[in-house]
């Protein structure tokens, strides 16, 4: 937001100055120059901003993986989704479960997606590998809550957290 604010002021003071003062070639190319400098200052104040949210995301998504009880074997993957400005953490592991447990005996394989700072789940899968089709499995989108019926079905609905 500030880096849109700034564009406007330069592009004002810019305005206002030849509208002020006519122009003639060499005020407009110093102008010109003088916008180009600020937009080339924009983008790497952008650029560092977006890298160093980015490097908090990847510390905060560690900090809350490390502090879960998750299944021996359990992997994660971060991600800083710059248009939603949420940082988010997916986690798999597979899990034996004895026949005293629920769904048990058999393997299940556990996915989860949640927001790293925030700790709110955006997503879960859980499946029986011996079965065709999840036991659990939902996306909290944006807009409204969805069920689906499949890993791919899953993955295409997180799709947009891990990947903007």
């Amino acid at each position: 937001m500030r880096t849109v604010k700034l564009c406007l002021i330069v592009s004002l003071l810019s305005y206002l100055t030849l509208a002020l003062t006519g122009c003639d070639t060499r005020q407009l190319q110093r102008l010109e120059e003088e916008n180009k400098a600020v937009a080339m200052k924009v983008d790497a104040l952008s650029r560092s901003t977006s890298l160093d949210l980015q490097e908090k995301c990847a510390r905060a998504a560690r900090e809350e993986f490390d502090s879960e009880k998750w299944a021996t074997g359990a992997w994660f993957t971060d991600h800083y989704n710059a248009t939603l400005n949420k940082c988010f953490l997916r986690v798999e592991f597979l899990e034996e479960r004895k026949a005293s447990q629920p769904g048990g005996p058999g393997m299940f394989i556990h996915y989860s997606v949640s927001d790293a700072f925030e700790k709110v789940s955006y997503g879960q899968l859980i499946q029986k590998l011996s079965e065709p089709k999840p036991g659990i499995c939902e996306v909290t989108l944006p807009s409204e809550k969805k069920e689906c019926s499949s890993r791919s079905e899953f993955d295409l609905l997180v799709k947009q957290f891990m990947e903007r």
